[in-house]
């Protein structure tokens, strides 16, 4: 891969796969991250940061975090602090469409695409798998909310400069593309 792009930053809804990206990646002797488990943080409506106790709540963070209403969001310091960390490395980072979304950190963008009835099909195999770190997607609340993300069109996302992926493809496809492109 070219020095030009050494931060690469991999981003779509909920179920588009991905944290089984980032794991495919890592797999693949990739710098990879599931930024929302190392960048991300909940606020409350008035933008506080409110802080989980992940081993406690363990697979039930989201509910805990729909019931307090909070968002998620990306942590700037955080995501900065790791950038620096991996300065002259490549790094690939994972991570969902964050209202901050903070593009200006990544040398590359990658938006993974994925439509309503592969998104549904996601979830139902996310809520069935016991590894899964998180149950997003549980409720009817969460999947109207996952659904109303698909907003994003693909003429939006070309403008903020993402480069627009298939996420039905499988993943050493897609992982061919990103380290290709």
């Amino acid at each position: 891969m070219s020095k030009k792009y050494l931060h690469i930053r991999i981003s779509g809804p909920s179920a588009s796969g991905k944290t089984t990206l980032a794991k495919f990646f890592k797999d693949h002797k990739k710098n990879a991250i599931d930024g929302d488990l190392y960048t991300g943080m909940w606020i409350d409506k008035n933008g506080k940061r409110v802080r989980a106790n992940y081993k406690k709540l363990g697979k039930n963070i989201n509910k805990w975090a729909e019931d307090k209403e909070l968002k998620w969001v990306c942590d700037e310091v955080k995501l900065k602090k790791l950038i620096l960390k991996n300065k002259n490395k490549e790094l690939y980072i994972f991570g969902g469409p964050a209202p901050n979304n903070p593009k200006q950190f990544f040398d590359k963008l990658f938006w993974l695409h994925a439509n309503k009835n592969l998104i549904l099909k996601r979830i139902k195999l996310r809520l069935k798998d016991k590894s899964s770190y998180h149950r997003y997607g549980e409720t009817k609340k969460q999947r109207d909310e996952i659904l109303r993300s698909l907003k994003y069109t693909n003429k939006k996302i070309k403008a903020e400069g993402y480069i627009i992926m298939d996420a039905s493809l499988k993943p050493n496809e897609i992982f061919d593309i990103i380290c290709n492109n």
